[in-house]
């Protein structure tokens, strides 16, 4: 058997562009999304910029406090944090990940028909390719994933497994998956070539195993040997899920109609991820047959497997919350186009190509309404660090950071990063406040803040509790004096 690439024909550069406009105006059509106070403020991503307070404080990620992504975000956040900690060089970030992004989707769907449907089909599909608003951990792993396929695509299987580096020091899950899969399909081309030395397989895998270990090393020397050990496999991920009780129940009720019955499987995305799924693995299949017809491995043909492969691990082995798909969807997406393109234009392909396309277009309905009500109900405000929120969190935050400037005060959120854009606010001193992902010293550090305050502020009571029972039992010591739609206020009773 031999690889053959199918897809050096076409040039990526008309597609870029092209692509490059779709992206940009869904993220100019998403600004407030991008900008949102809940995500920058309360959530993942003022989490991820406290743990550079953490790191700087004396804090190992994985060893002194939770930390279950890869090391590498954190060191190029800490990188970019030399132009100002905050949402602003993040955003920069994003928007470089962009570019690439659609740089690397042009090589992905270059192979694809030259026509103006396949042109708006890619138009309907954008949605799914991009994520607006990525978290920085999952934009490397994305990265690092789609540019492996591109070169896979490219016939460079050596710098693919090197790519892999990247995500596998990001996100420590499927990209690590990913790059075995890269390495069986090197050996297996290898042991299927005119050269079989031990030199020319060396060859192969060594810009992977250098790319690793050259990372690792910096790592090591950055973190520490014991942040790296903690953080270069899944083991912190596995419990977090464990803890969660994440599984394929999550995929279930993703997928369930629950109260919309039918209707959901039109006008959200279950039922083109249904379809989609189902079509990326017999896609899957027929590649397959038709290489081991040929016996020959043609580049496009290996990609769609790959593509399958990657979404068949995320729903069996590592489906996390009932949202979680909104990171792999452009793999999925992908995958389901480029497979198509590798038909032979019958009238089955039209056919399975509008079904697709459809239900991409109905499925983005949902986006659209939270787009629009986005639009509708949150303005931005410098008293909310200039992003965009609704009139009823604008008007509880104001009165919290009054009260803050008068009494200390503990904010127990799910995110951690809320005193880098309010000062008088204390944070926990922790990554996320969410069950399983506290070490005992973790808990114990919220504890002694929860104590050393006047004022405590929770939003997610449940959580409090479930996380640890001391934390309720000293949340239960204090009097509530104010309960509000979003946050309840709590202070000690003697103070």
């Amino acid at each position: 058997m031999h690889f053959r690439t199918n897809a050096e024909a076409r040039s990526y550069w008309p597609l870029f562009p092209f692509l490059l406009t779709l992206f940009v105006l869904l993220t100019m059509a998403s600004w407030p999304i991008l900008f949102a106070f809940d995500l920058w403020v309360l959530y993942d991503r003022g989490s991820l910029l406290n743990v550079d307070y953490l790191w700087s404080s004396g804090l190992r990620p994985g060893v002194d406090t939770f930390y279950s992504y890869g090391l590498l975000p954190l060191a190029l956040q800490h990188l970019v944090f030399a132009f100002g900690r905050g949402y602003l060089p993040m955003i920069a970030c994003t928007v470089i990940a962009m570019v690439a992004m659609a740089l690397i989707w042009a090589v992905l769907l270059r192979p694809l028909p030259r026509s103006t449907t396949w042109l708006v089909a890619i138009v309907c599909v954008t949605p799914m390719l991009l994520w607006v608003n990525p978290n920085f951990p999952y934009t490397l792993a994305l990265l690092s994933t789609l540019t492996a396929l591109a070169l896979v695509m490219e016939d460079r299987l050596d710098l693919a497994l090197a790519a892999c580096a990247v995500g596998c020091w990001s996100v420590p899950s499927l990209p690590l998956a990913l790059a075995g899969m890269v390495t069986i399909l090197i050996v297996t081309r290898w042991a299927a070539g005119s050269e079989r030395s031990v030199g020319a397989l060396a060859k192969a895998l060594a810009p992977g195993a250098v790319s690793y270990l050259v990372i690792g090393v910096v790592m090591v020397l950055t973190f520490g040997w014991q942040s790296a050990a903690a953080t270069a496999l899944p083991f912190q991920g596995a419990k977090f899920y464990a803890a969660k009780g994440y599984g394929m129940s999550n995929i279930v009720e993703f997928l369930s109609p629950g109260g919309l019955g039918l209707t959901k499987y039109l006008f959200t995305r279950s039922g083109w991820w249904i379809l989609s799924s189902a079509l990326l693995l017999a896609l899957a299949a027929y590649s397959g047959i038709r290489m081991l017809r040929a016996r020959s491995f043609d580049s496009v043909g290996c990609v769609v497997m790959l593509f399958a492969a990657l979404h068949v691990l995320f729903v069996f082995v590592a489906p996390g919350s009932t949202q979680q798909h909104v990171i792999y969807d452009p793999l999925l997406a992908g995958g389901v186009l480029i497979g198509l393109g590798s038909l032979a234009g019958t009238h089955l392909r039209k056919v399975l190509l509008a079904v697709f396309v459809i239900l991409a277009v109905t499925g983005s309905g949902e986006q659209v309404r939270d787009t629009w009500r986005a639009w509708r109900d949150q303005t931005a405000s410098p008293d909310m660090a200039g992003l965009y929120s609704t009139r009823q969190m604008q008007d509880e935050w104001k009165a919290i950071v009054a009260l803050s400037a008068a009494h200390p005060l503990l904010m127990l959120t799910y995110g951690t990063g809320i005193h880098h854009y309010f000062p008088t606010i204390q944070s926990p001193q922790i990554w996320f406040l969410e069950v399983g992902q506290q070490l005992p010293s973790d808990k114990d550090r919220i504890l002694a803040q929860m104590r050393a305050t006047d004022i405590v502020v929770t939003a997610h009571n449940d959580i409090v509790e479930s996380i640890d029972p001391r934390l309720h039992a000293e949340l239960l010591t204090m009097q509530p004096i104010k309960q509000g739609p979003l946050f309840d206020i709590w202070q000690h009773r003697t103070r």
